[in-house]
């Protein structure tokens, strides 16, 4: 009878290269040099969840607005700014959304987060560089500009729990989205799952995996048995790094942390019924903001993660007619859906220790184009909540002509009309880093002084 490693009966090939970190959204490479003694031990327990809104936001619709009685279609030659929120759904506003001395505003698809904007730090006016999606996405989440599409640098979320260290099943969980390694340990490379269905079935047992009794044996019996050779198939450390991976993906397997984000269930209905998830596409496609959202928070609530990155919206690249109906509903429903998983995050008392990131790869033209759709732009925004970060708060800007990036005084955060730094994805996340606490230096930025509580 032919005998299989009981391994595979837990959680199979695509798991254990999930829990291993060893999946294709990881770049895992040997030689990382970060010793335990390295890591940060300031501020543990804080955590962080980065939201993606892919395929670059309308930012006059959400978090840069303008005036409809000032930018009106009659001064478009002028201002080159076109809101066009007169073709938006009858269920959207047509005026910007304001909070009396604040200096937030919002446009019409921002939803149920304008109930939060006196947590917000908005920040306007970030350069990107950048018309393309993988290179604008992949400069958010590493703050490093890529080499061509490549990566060039790891996932901010994975320079955090490097230095951070591994205190959680799960120390990076990311949803729908990029993550990167280069070189630091192999415990900070990101889990990439498609969802919470996903999740559930790399965390749950597979029919017919052993009891726990015999987990317990497997246990003793990799404990005693001989190690390889060092010199002559350990050299690079390459099995350490396999053995330590199997018996961690083992232990998540009889932690039974599926439970958590089994959204289906009766014991997490109410969970499913906050976040509004009605009805869910097929297992694993963790197809809704909200669904994405719940995942966050569980992770979090649950202690399962430290970081957790998911994606708010997936469809936001309107080039044609559809801008006008999909793109403001996308928005939408993403900032709901962030607006109630900050609600729980405050519930449980966590909101004090965890930042948020929202961001997305650029904005979109304030003109519309021949096809009443929006192009990509240079220009960006971003939205900082949470601990660390300086709350009802603008920092930077775009001016009134085309939207384009203006310069900022790094101490206060206004606009400047000559000189100042003109912001980017480093210094925004290398700020986010150095108000946690954690050194920045690897993206060759300080943090910027405006952007930090």
């Amino acid at each position: 009878m032919a005998h299989r490693n009981p391994f595979d009966l837990t959680i199979g090939r695509r798991g254990f290269l999930k829990v291993a970190g060893l999946g294709a959204g990881a770049m895992m490479l040997h030689g990382g040099v970060l010793s335990r003694a390295a890591m940060a031990q300031t501020a543990p327990d804080h955590r962080f969840v980065f939201a993606y809104f892919g395929g670059g936001w309308d930012t006059l619709m959400c978090l840069d607005p303008r005036d409809p009685a000032v930018f009106t279609e009659e001064r478009i030659r002028d201002t080159n700014i076109q809101l066009a929120w007169d073709r938006l759904p009858n269920s959207f506003g047509r005026d910007m959304i304001t909070f009396g001395d604040s200096p937030i505003t919002f446009g019409p698809a921002i939803g149920d987060f304008q109930r939060h904007y006196q947590k917000a730090c908005v920040v306007r006016g970030i350069s990107m560089d950048t018309l393309t999606h993988e290179v604008g996405r992949r400069y958010m989440l590493t703050g490093q500009m890529p080499a061509g599409l490549q990566a060039s640098g790891s996932s901010i979320a994975t320079r955090i729990i490097a230095q951070q260290g591994d205190h959680s099943p799960i120390p990076n969980l990311v949803s729908r989205s990029e993550t990167y390694n280069k070189g630091l340990p192999s415990f900070a490379s990101g889990l990439s799952v498609n969802g919470a269905g996903d999740l559930v079935l790399t965390l749950q047992r597979l029919p017919g995996a052993p009891a726990q009794s015999v987990f317990d044996h497997l246990k003793t019996y990799r404990a005693r048995r001989n190690n390889c050779d060092p010199t002559a198939l350990n050299h690079t450390g390459f099995f350490d790094q396999i053995r330590t991976a199997e018996t961690k993906a083992t232990d998540l397997i009889s932690q039974e942390l599926d439970q958590y984000f089994n959204f289906n269930s009766q014991a997490n209905r109410p969970i499913a019924e906050r976040y509004g998830i009605t009805q869910r596409g097929p297992v694993g496609t963790g197809a809704t903001a909200g669904e994405q959202a719940a995942l966050a928070a569980q992770a979090l609530k649950q202690g399962v993660a430290q970081c957790v990155t998911i994606s708010l919206a997936t469809n936001l690249d309107t080039h044609d007619e559809s801008w006008a109906d999909d793109h403001p509903e996308s928005l939408r429903a993403g900032f709901n859906a962030l607006a109630t998983l900050i609600d729980d995050l405050e519930e449980s008392n966590l909101m004090s220790k965890t930042t948020i990131v929202v961001f997305s790869e650029f904005g979109r033209t304030p003109l519309l184009n021949t096809r009443d759709g929006r192009d990509h732009s240079l220009s960006s925004c971003a939205m900082l909540i949470g601990a660390g970060v300086p709350a009802n708060t603008v920092v930077g800007g775009t001016n009134d002509v085309g939207l384009g990036p203006l310069p900022i005084d790094p101490a206060t955060g206004l606009t400047l009309e000559s000189g100042g730094t003109t912001l980017t994805p480093a210094n925004v996340l290398a700020s986010v880093m150095q108000s946690a606490g954690y050194d920045p230096s690897s993206l060759r930025e300080n943090g910027l002084p405006c952007l930090m509580a």
